[in-house]
């Protein structure tokens, strides 16, 4: 399912995105079978998702969303590659995902949901701490 651009299908004919991404690393990280072959180039796919707000789109020129921020994010630590997102602006973005209701939004200027408590404030913020102890 790897795609020359260095995105991952989802399934035969399906959509290149994030998610499929972070999918194929963690299983390969898992299966301690992830290599330079698998690695080529979705550090550069996961870079052109990121957003000028600094979140991080399913795919290039889409939205940002919280839960693909979290996986481009995991998959960006996961081949050591997290340096090259622009960091400050993610947690910018994910900062300000926090609604008036206290909750998480998912994407800019959208209702909080309870799911993305989880991917903005524990997901994200505990990988962006990991990182940075390791």
């Amino acid at each position: 399912m790897k795609q020359p651009n260095g995105g991952f299908r989802m399934h035969v004919e399906g959509e290149i995105d994030v998610r499929a991404c972070y999918t194929a690393i963690s299983v390969a990280s898992v299966l301690n079978i992830l290599d330079e072959e698998l690695t080529q180039n979705v550090g550069d796919y996961i870079l052109s998702c990121q957003t000028y707000e600094g979140g991080i789109a399913g795919e290039p020129g889409s939205e940002a969303h919280g839960g693909y921020t979290f996986c481009g994010l995991a998959a960006m630590i996961l081949i050591g590659e997290v340096n090259r997102l622009d960091l400050p602006r993610l947690v910018e973005w994910t900062v300000f995902r926090q609604g008036k209701e206290c909750g998480f939004q998912g994407r800019t200027n959208k209702l909080v949901d309870g799911c993305y408590s989880f991917w903005q404030v524990i997901a994200i913020f505990c990988l962006l701490h990991q990182s940075s102890v390791t």
